[in-house]
């Protein structure tokens, strides 16, 4: 995705690829979820792989690359033909813009607030809520992230249906920056 003339994320010079206390990133860190669908639950890990010029490597289930840094004072997920910015950090209540997708969709962003959340892995209080929905309001993407943990639920609401992914466990660095 790319985001509206309102925020402009280009890397000048390389990016910065620092963490932040709701998306904790080194290298080695590991998180498993479980994916719940109408047609049932499996479980999938992601991790940490490396650092490189365009941030934190993380490999997705399939098989995909992605890049998790912080570019332009925010925190930003870089799929290649997509980059999502999920919150500024610090993150600022009620700050919202638009990204246009890879299917040329224009989607909404906002931080909503601060959540108690509970899922597999435990309770977690105070996650950042963050919204996403596309502009004919037919999908609704919520994420939680926890504190020195990360992405700890998602949720999909469509007309497909619902998608739930739940942190099961997560394997953390112990990093001097935290």
């Amino acid at each position: 995705m790319r985001i509206a003339a309102a925020i402009v994320l280009a890397v000048v010079g390389g990016c910065a690829a620092t963490s932040t206390p709701y998306m904790p990133l080194e290298v080695g860190e590991t998180w498993t979820y479980r994916l719940t669908t109408g047609k049932g639950a499996a479980d999938f890990s992601m991790s940490i792989t490396g650092k490189d010029g365009k941030g934190y490597v993380m490999m997705e289930p399939g098989g995909r690359v992605v890049h998790w840094r912080i570019e332009e004072g925010y925190l930003v997920l870089d799929r290649e033909r997509e980059v999502i910015p999920f919150f500024d950090v610090p993150p600022r209540i009620g700050l919202s813009w638009s990204l246009t997708g890879e299917d040329g969709r224009t989607y909404f962003v906002k931080v909503r607030g601060y959540e108690d959340v509970t899922v597999p892995a435990g309770k977690f209080p105070k996650c950042l809520r963050v919204e996403m929905e596309d502009e004919g309001r037919e999908k609704l993407a919520i994420f939680h992230f926890a504190k020195a943990v990360g992405l700890v639920r998602r949720e999909e609401i469509g007309k497909s249906g619902r998608v739930l992914i739940e942190l099961e466990k997560a394997n953390l660095v112990v990093s001097k920056k935290q």
